[in-house]
């Protein structure tokens, strides 16, 4: 069992340039991410970090607070920033056929499950993985504290258009997909991001 932490900064306008390098600075082993298609807010970016378990992210946290360089430097970031929130999402299986290294983008979709249906779109998404004609396989995880009826598909990229290069198979594998889970969910969110920072 391993966990992702995200944590988003929405960002004030022209404040980029000096945020960016903080960010790396607070957490050299974290990678950076900033949205590219994502909708309403285009001023944010996300700092992503895996954790083993639950104590090795307890022992972060530990180290972080007790550093006041780093509660200081954190202050000093929230100053450059509208808003910023914390997300911890448990791994169920990581990403297969590309590693983080070679990541530059991120395509990450959340599908809402109809109320009670988590663990049935969880399972779907499962097997259709398992079964995929596709090489690379996303990561799939649950939240551990926000929504409890989200289901996130991770797919990392080479290159944006990665998947479109084969069009038929993609179809192959998206078609059967929707038809599957549309009786499961009601919503469903993609986010493109391009990653600025890889410590891998």
């Amino acid at each position: 069992m391993s966990f992702v932490s995200m944590e988003r900064y929405n960002y004030k306008s022209g404040s980029s340039g000096e945020l960016f390098p903080l960010l790396v600075e607070l957490d050299p082993k974290a990678m950076l991410i900033v949205n590219l298609f994502s909708g309403p807010n285009p001023h944010s970016v996300s700092s992503l970090r895996w954790f083993d378990d639950l104590t090795s992210l307890e022992k972060y946290e530990d180290e972080f607070f007790d550093s006041d360089d780093k509660v200081q430097l954190f202050r000093k970031i929230g100053g450059l920033c509208n808003n910023t929130s914390a997300q911890l999402s448990e791994l169920i299986v990581p990403p297969e056929g590309i590693t983080r290294a070679e990541a530059k983008y991120l395509e990450f979709t959340m599908l809402k499950a109809k109320r009670g249906y988590r663990d049935e779109l969880l399972n779907t998404i499962l097997d259709f993985r398992k079964n995929s004609l596709s090489e690379r396989k996303p990561g799939v995880s649950i939240g551990r504290s926000f929504d409890q009826d989200l289901v996130m598909v991770r797919i990392p990229k080479s290159k944006l258009g990665e998947n479109e290069e084969n069009y038929e198979t993609m179809m192959k594998i998206r078609g059967p997909f929707v038809k599957a889970i549309k009786e499961l969910t009601v919503s469903a969110n993609t986010i493109i991001s391009r990653i600025l920072y890889n410590p891998f």
